[in-house]
């Protein structure tokens, strides 16, 4: 049988999963790797679902043309950045902001079914054709990817277990980057991107904090700024390295020096570069203020800023119940009263909630004490050994319910041939 063309064949790759812990700038460290020569990468968070929601569907395709052709409707904002609903700033790149992304579908659909082997679908693995994707992509961007050696896998949320499992199904020696950002700070941008972005699909019913709490945004946030990865690093020991966001912007290239070397990349100078497609990247559109590149003002903002979403009292009790949080990440350490009351305190109403009980008390009410329930066994976690965490069961999966309006690289290809 003839050798495989150079062009076809797979290099060795290195798998790593980004994810974020908070609002803590995954997305702009990821875009970081966008021109280096030996990553693999789709842009942003749009291919974050392939394990969990899209394999499912294209697994179901009767070719492999069809299988592709549901690859590209499941992720349309990685080849035309105007169909970007998730507002992640892949419609306005370059210097001045007016360029859309732009990755070639046809050239895309070729490459990779030169790659996809020959068979019938169902013959076909999920890991190859997720590889073989990654390497279509950057043919279609003109990349050599014979000197491909990682490939970035922005698998973001660290709560998406399902997707998560079946991503080291298919590679077992994946390691992990995380994102970290001052707790607080973290949380409240994360509350008020969710608040904005409800607004900005047309959500009223979540486009308010008080709105957020009757209808579980405000705990999905709030649970997950306690827990972030701990749940998943608990039971699945992936290698890991830790970024923090303000160190990232105050010591870009010693930081990135260093995640490089982990990851195995040469120097480039382009891993100062915030780009999508080699365009310029402003941040996505839920930002306050979109920039391009780093800045250490842009992380450090007074915490009276957070006063919109989080008052003094709801501040103070973050900073006790993440006591062991912060000293473990390097942050100013917590003050040793509130480490002390925190477990009495946040009883009491947070700023959102008291707004939220004058509006529907039961529903707010139900929030609540759903909030104390994660809150102590986020302290009672705290003080367990690691081999008695990982034997708690998961807690059961919390949403922030927002959903795009409706496109195929949300509700995916299938929909309309499961409705029919």
């Amino acid at each position: 049988m003839p050798a495989e063309p150079a062009r076809l064949t797979t290099p060795p790759l290195r798998v790593a999963a980004l994810f974020f812990w908070g609002r803590s700038g995954t997305v702009f460290l990821h875009s970081l790797f966008d021109g280096h020569p030996q990553v693999l990468t789709f842009p942003a968070t749009r291919v974050n679902s392939f394990h969990h929601r899209q394999w499912p569907d294209i697994a179901r395709a009767h070719s492999r043309e069809e299988m592709v052709a549901s690859f590209v409707a499941w992720n349309p904002s990685c080849f035309d950045g105007t169909k970007d609903r998730w507002f992640e700033g892949l419609a306005d790149l370059g210097p001045n902001r007016d360029a859309p992304l732009f990755v070639d579908e046809e050239r895309f659909t070729r490459a990779l079914l030169a790659r996809l082997p020959d068979r019938a679908p169902a013959a076909i693995r999920r890991r190859d054709f997720f590889v073989a994707a990654h390497l279509a992509y950057a043919e279609a961007r003109g990349e050599d990817v014979s000197q491909k050696t990682l490939l970035l896998y922005h698998l973001h949320s660290p709560e998406a277990y399902d997707g998560i499992g079946a991503a080291l199904e298919d590679f077992p020696e994946m390691v992990a980057i995380g994102t970290v950002r001052e707790p607080v700070r973290s949380l409240a941008s994360y509350l008020r991107k969710n608040r904005d972005l409800a607004r900005a699909l047309g959500q009223d019913e979540r486009a308010e904090y008080a709105g957020m709490v009757r209808t579980g945004g405000y705990n999905a946030v709030y649970r997950h700024q306690l827990a972030g990865w701990s749940e998943l690093f608990d039971r699945r020991p992936i290698p890991r390295y830790e970024v923090r966001l303000e160190d990232l912007h105050d010591n870009p290239r010693s930081t990135m020096t260093r995640l490089a070397a982990w990851l195995g990349l040469a120097w480039d100078e382009r891993l100062l570069a915030s780009t999508w497609n080699g365009l310029a990247y402003w941040g996505d559109q839920m930002a306050v203020k979109r920039q391009h590149g780093f800045s250490g003002a842009h992380t450090r903002y007074a915490p009276e800023k957070t006063e919109e979403a989080l008052d003094a009292l709801d501040r103070y009790v973050l900073e006790g119940l993440l006591a062991s949080w912060r000293r473990e990440h390097g942050y100013e350490r917590s003050r040793w009263h509130a480490r002390l009351l925190a477990p009495l305190l946040l009883h009491a109403p947070t700023k959102a909630e008291r707004t939220a009980l004058a509006e529907a008390p039961v529903e707010a009410a139900r929030s609540i004490v759903a909030r104390w329930g994660f809150c102590y066994r986020h302290l009672v976690r705290a003080v367990l050994p690691a081999k008695v965490r990982a034997r708690l069961p998961l807690p059961a999966p919390m949403s922030a319910g927002l959903k795009a309006p409706p496109a195929r690289d949300v509700a995916g290809p299938g929909a309309a041939r499961r409705a029919a």
